[in-house]
């Protein structure tokens, strides 16, 4: 049995904005006036929006002034003062979130400076685990047939904040929040490992084989870089209002709850979503790689053993690091069905050149897989996977 504790490095925000008191999040602050955005100048730039459009007046509103476009920015005439309104619940838009950055750049300790990201020891990371293991040496027969084993199984429990020392919260600060399962926590490991010798009428030759089995790993939802909550950084997620054991990965064809989706929704503009870190579940893990070897003897002092090695011999789907980390892409806008939230349409996410043309029945979320067999990319590549694996009901 094994127990290990860690402290990792996190980032910690310096200037960030203050949220002013009385409100309950950076939404309720920018419905609750409208911010001035005069010309600096004559040819000059407008400091929220600058457009040929922008009204001398920016108002952030929670419904679309115009139902039919709910991410375009309507102008509008007021006591003979353009105003632009904006929506806080756009959904593709994004000229909304630069326009509330901008409005809240004023809430910074010194608006003329940007904020500071530093690393601070505030991370933590827990394993527990036992480990059970049967080996037997080896043993061999007149014949020259023989063999050697080695079975361990691992039963363990893995949990942190942040799955790299520049992880960042989705609340400032706030890593007690994201403490769950690590994206690498699979609860069961089975491995097995051998070396058999083959008699002499079937060639003497020598097969080595190892096996490896695992549970399901979790993947994070995310809104592919979106900062809907305007703290600076773009790790934001989604609102879920169901049952988080239906966040599941799934074969392509199989069939599909599309009810799961009407229980996503997309944070209003300056406002965190609700779902956990890593809350999906992906797929178990089988790897089989098979070595075969012969010697053939020369003389006294030189042997010749050539070897073939087969990794992945069943060609089985293996995750590469970075597939845990999804996006929703495709939810589809449904404008007439009376809804005020409707079915709104996530941000691209990192793997949407990937995935195929959704459609109503399709599944929105996209797993991308890679062959073991294939090196990883390099700095900026970007593989195309062998095939896709899909949220599942």
């Amino acid at each position: 049995m094994e127990s290990r504790l860690a402290s990792l490095a996190r980032i910690q925000r310096e200037r960030a904005r203050v949220l002013p008191k009385g409100f309950d999040n950076f939404t309720d602050y920018l419905a609750s006036r409208d911010f001035t955005n005069f010309l600096s100048g004559p040819g000059g730039v407008r400091p929220l929006l600058n457009t040929s459009t922008a009204g001398d007046l920016v108002r952030f509103v929670l419904a679309p002034p115009d139902p039919a476009n709910p991410n375009s920015v309507i102008r509008v005439i007021e006591f003979g003062v353009p105003v632009s309104l904006i929506n806080l619940n756009a959904f593709t838009s994004t000229t909304s979130v630069d326009a509330a950055l901008a409005a809240l750049n004023s809430l910074r300790p010194d608006p003329s400076q940007g904020e500071i990201e530093q690393l601070i020891p505030v991370g933590n990371s827990q394993y527990h685990g036992v480990t059970l293991e049967l080996r037997h040496g080896h043993v061999s027969a007149k014949n020259g047939a023989g063999f050697s084993f080695r079975a361990v199984y691992t039963l363990s429990f893995l949990k942190d904040d942040g799955i790299v020392n520049t992880s960042d919260a989705l609340v400032a600060a706030d890593f007690r929040r994201e403490f769950t399962r690590s994206l690498l926590d699979r609860r069961h490991r089975f491995a097995f490992s051998g070396t058999f010798d083959l008699p002499k009428v079937l060639g003497q030759l020598r097969l080595s084989t190892v096996l490896r089995l695992a549970s399901g790993a979790p993947f994070n939802l995310g809104l592919g870089g979106a900062d809907r909550n305007l703290d600076d950084v773009g790790n934001d997620r989604p609102i879920f209002n169901g049952d988080l054991s239906l966040l599941k990965w799934r074969e392509p064809g199989e069939p599909f709850d599309a009810s799961i989706l009407n229980q996503f929704a997309l944070p209003t503009i300056g406002q965190t979503g609700n779902l956990p870190r890593n809350a999906g579940l992906g797929p178990g893990q089988f790897i089989f790689d098979l070595n075969i070897a012969r010697e053939f003897k020369i003389n006294e002092r030189v042997r010749l053993r050539p070897t073939v090695e087969i990794d992945n011999v069943l060609n089985a789907t293996v995750f590469s690091f970075g597939s845990e980390f999804i996006d929703f892409q495709c939810f589809r806008t449904d404008l007439n069905s009376g809804r005020s939230s409707g079915l709104h349409r996530f941000i691209s996410g990192s793997h949407a050149h990937d995935a195929p043309a959704p459609n109503s029945g399709s599944a929105c979320v996209w797993i991308s897989e890679q062959p073991r067999s294939v090196p990883p990319a390099s700095a900026g590549g970007i593989r195309k996977p062998q095939r896709q694996s899909e949220l599942r009901a």
